[in-house]
């Protein structure tokens, strides 16, 4: 990209980036003046113990935001300090709903000697519902301000398996994934999930196939 210069401008987010893992931005829905992104930066109190996966803190989303003379904040912020979203596992892979209101994120329980496996969930903020959400209605409580429900795990089959990275459509009816669920092409895959509405649970996960799936991740 330095070789065959383009209109693009690449520049290094030195104020945003660690010696840790900084991964996955994703703008907060439509909004292209919040982003968030997932690090396994310390958080405030390093005592919280270490990833025996990656010997790195365990994964947060972090929450940063541009203000009103087009200058982005130097220190990323928790972006849930409920602990409804963050907790002491790792989270991470945030995508939202177009309003913002609803999160969909990885959860993985990586704990020394008590590793269990990672799942999706989601959340919404405040009172808000997916129904809601459906209708067209705006929750008078969906403020920037607003803390997030309790999280959910998203039921998308065995729980022997992994499941990780989501990307939901705009319209939250198809989500896709990767897993190491069986009846793939390989070690992780891409599936694809749908539903009816956003009232009703995802389906049985389909593979998206050889021509995206390989044998390897």
């Amino acid at each position: 990209l330095f070789r065959n210069r383009s209109r693009h401008v690449i520049k290094r987010l030195d104020n945003w980036n660690t010696p840790y893992n900084d991964w996955a931005p994703r703008f907060l829905g439509n909004d292209t003046t919040k982003l968030t992104f997932t690090s396994s930066r310390f958080g405030d109190e390093e005592s919280s113990g270490k990833d025996a996966w990656t010997g790195q803190g365990f994964s947060d989303i972090y929450y940063v935001f541009q203000d009103r003379t087009g200058q982005w904040s130097s220190s990323p912020e928790n972006f849930d300090k409920s602990g409804k979203v963050n907790t002491g596992v790792n989270e991470g892979e945030a995508c939202f709903s177009p309003d913002g209101n609803t999160i969909y994120f990885s959860r993985c329980d990586a704990r020394e000697n008590q590793t269990q496996g990672c799942y999706i969930y989601y959340a919404q903020k405040g009172n808000s519902s997916l129904e809601g959400t459906k209708k067209g209605k705006k929750s008078k409580s969906s403020s920037e301000n607003e803390e997030w429900g309790d999280a959910v795990r998203i039921n998308l089959g065995d729980t022997a398996f992994n499941y990780l990275y989501p990307a939901v459509t705009s319209d939250g009816l198809t989500m896709y994934f990767t897993s190491d669920m069986p009846k793939g092409q390989g070690d992780y895959d891409i599936w694809m999930t749908k539903r009816a509405t956003l009232a009703d649970e995802f389906g049985t996960p389909v593979n998206m196939g050889k021509n995206i799936n390989t044998a390897g991740r």
